[in-house]
């Protein structure tokens, strides 16, 4: 009877907790949250949170990190950054990572090569020397009066140059100038070579991914280093317990899209006997291999005919140029300093990533 009364009683003043039968306003789910104040009731669900998928997994109604279930979850821990990874590195770029473990290598300070291949020069018929030779009447008018003649010589691999002359005097006197090379175009297609990493290492990474591990306290034993790819790595900070790694970022690989100027430079040129030309007893050119020659000096100064050694001969004579030419390659990049080619676009690097370690590399 009494309990029909304190019944009868509870129904007059409404002391039902209806919250808690219905599962409204005031009600705690298994995970300890407070139902939301915008209308949504929690529920037990049967999946845990997923922490970065923007869904609310668990039906707590509380989704990724604004669920108390991703506290120690890197998702919420790690901002304007994608965990990629985890593992240790090492300088062992040999041996291959055992399954399921996949294998990243990282690589830092590119330094550039300065050095060109595939430019061909050298001897080729096409490369010339050239040289001309100045007659005048006497040695006195020699080099400041007026020539009575004057031959250009031109000499390539294997062919002398060679020029008949008009008939001489014992008084005429010769001067010749210096000889000049005319390389040939470069031929070949010349590349950059080959760049080297200042820094390479290999990591067997555990792929986030396909992890069961998603908190930093299980991540920490499982390997030295995360592999984070990162929105800004200006501002970006590496959780506690992890330093970054000097010289952030890392890239997996660097395509150098730099030419090469191929070009022959007379600078470093040869003609073999520079300047050399001959004057030779002979009707004919080239001339016989027994006739009698003179050379003209090659340092610009005069010489009388009579001091060619050719007994002062008044019959005709032909003049030859004697030199071999060689055109050694200038085979310089256009480009050599690192920042400057990736300012230009001329270095593209890919796949750059940062690493936050908690020991320091090997």
């Amino acid at each position: 009877m009494r309990t029909l009364a304190l019944t009868g009683l509870c129904l007059l003043t409404g002391c039902w907790d209806f919250d808690a039968l219905t599962g409204g306003p005031g009600k705690q789910d298994g995970g300890g949250d407070l139902a939301t104040p915008n209308g949504c009731v929690p529920q037990l669900g049967s999946e845990a949170e997923d922490c970065s998928d923007g869904i609310d997994n668990d039906l707590d109604c509380k989704k990724d990190c604004e669920d108390t279930d991703c506290a120690g979850n890197f998702a919420c821990i790690v901002t304007g950054a994608t965990l990629k990874g985890y593992g240790d590195m090492t300088k062992d770029l040999v041996t291959a990572c055992m399954q399921p473990r996949q294998t990243l290598d990282l690589k830092q300070d590119l330094m550039l090569s300065n050095s060109c291949t595939g430019c061909l020069c050298g001897p080729t018929p096409v490369a010339q020397c050239s040289t001309t030779v100045y007659r005048y009447a006497t040695a006195a008018s020699c080099p400041a009066g007026t020539e009575t003649q004057k031959v250009t010589l031109t000499s390539t691999a294997g062919s002398p140059g060679c020029t008949l002359i008009d008939t001489m005097a014992t008084t005429d006197a010769f001067k010749v100038d210096a000889t000049k090379t005319t390389c040939p175009t470069a031929a070949g297609t010349g590349v950059p070579g080959a760049n080297t990493w200042g820094k390479s290492y290999r990591m067997c990474m555990v792929n986030s991914a396909g992890s069961t591990c998603k908190a930093l306290d299980c991540l920490k034993p499982l390997g030295n280093c995360l592999v984070f790819a990162v929105n800004d790595p200006a501002t970006f900070t590496c959780p506690a317990g992890y330093a970054s790694t000097p010289k952030n970022p890392w890239y997996t690989s660097a395509i150098d899209k730099r030419t090469c100027q191929c070009s022959c430079d007379p600078t470093a040129a040869s003609c073999g006997l520079a300047g050399r030309a001959e004057l030779t007893e002979a009707t004919q050119c080239p001339p016989a291999g027994t006739a009698k020659k003179g050379a003209i000096p090659a340092d610009g100064t005069c010489i009388a005919n009579s001091a060619l050694g050719l007994g002062g001969m008044t019959l005709a004579k032909t003049t030859t140029l004697s030199a071999t030419p060689a055109c050694m390659p200038n085979s310089a990049v256009s480009t050599t300093n690192v920042d400057k080619a990736v300012m230009d676009g001329q270095i593209k690097y890919s796949d750059a990533y940062t690493l936050c370690c908690q020991m320091a590399l090997p």
